[in-house]
């Protein structure tokens, strides 16, 4: 109960956030995403790409395949299937320096009309990296995504530990962190980086050397 718990608290925030924010950087902008998710099996990434309005013009270009006005089932589908490894494959995660396989585990869109016949397109893409036990002690981890990295937008990032995983903050281990958020412009293009620290068994008192 206290992870399904901690989920919902950071999900909840990072979909507060996303209301609050919208669209600080334009109209041709695209924000972006992450809930990290460090689990004994792996790690878990759950990605969001905001487009916004001028963006999501664009897209539906692809999107609606037949330009009839409307997204049919099959056209969600086709956009995505052929989005997807995409998208992921811009994704890499090293721990402890060594890169991990990523494996896409779903993959969904949402368009939300606001207004004068404009919307805004949303993609939830949840992938898994590192499938094998996650080690215990310290441990670094670090994601880079490279997705429209030349396109302005929000950059969020927020990580969760289950079990016996613990996110080292400062001289502290904590359940959840807010890793990262800020606004960066088309001029900037930096990849987005997060490195964290997870411990297993319960963390201890003791100074903590990452590899």
């Amino acid at each position: 109960m206290v992870w399904k718990s901690l989920i919902f608290s950071c999900i909840t925030t990072l979909i507060v956030s996303m209301a609050v924010v919208a669209h600080p950087l334009g109209e041709n902008s695209i924000n972006q995403y992450l809930l990290l998710r460090i689990q004994p099996d792996g790690l878990h990434v759950s990605y969001r790409l905001d487009f916004a309005e001028n963006l999501t013009a664009i897209e539906m270009r692809t999107l609606d395949a037949d330009h009839d006005g409307n997204v049919s089932d099959a056209e969600q589908k086709a956009y995505l299937a052929d989005h997807a490894d995409e998208w992921a494959s811009r994704i890499t995660v090293r721990i402890s320096g060594k890169e991990r396989k990523i494996k896409v585990v779903s993959v969904d869109l949402k368009l939300t009309p606001t207004g004068n016949g404009r919307s805004t397109l949303l993609i939830l893409l949840d992938v898994v990296a590192a499938t094998d036990p996650l080690p215990s002690g310290a441990t670094s981890i670090s994601v880079v995504t490279g997705n429209y990295d030349h396109i302005p937008g929000w950059r969020e990032c927020a990580a969760l530990a289950a079990d016996r995983f613990w996110i080292q903050d400062g001289n502290k281990q904590v359940k959840s962190k807010l890793l990262d958020q800020r606004g960066e412009t088309a001029e900037k293009g930096d990849d987005w980086t997060v490195a964290f620290i997870c411990l297993a068994p319960a963390p201890s008192t003791r100074p903590i050397t990452v590899p």
